[in-house]
């Protein structure tokens, strides 16, 4: 992920799947690819 690319707080996430022409295809891989990355997160608590 790169965090450089506004607004604030996004990430441009690499290899993220984009079909111009087929977006019922597009929403099922980045389902699939969102469920692998929430997979591999951990929850980190900030204080304040």
């Amino acid at each position: 992920m790169d965090a450089d690319e506004p607004p604030a707080r996004h990430a441009l996430i690499r290899g993220w799947p984009w079909f111009e022409n087929d977006k019922q295809l597009e929403k099922a891989q980045q389902k699939e690819k969102a469920l692998q990355l929430v997979a591999t997160t951990e929850l980190v608590l900030f204080r304040t």
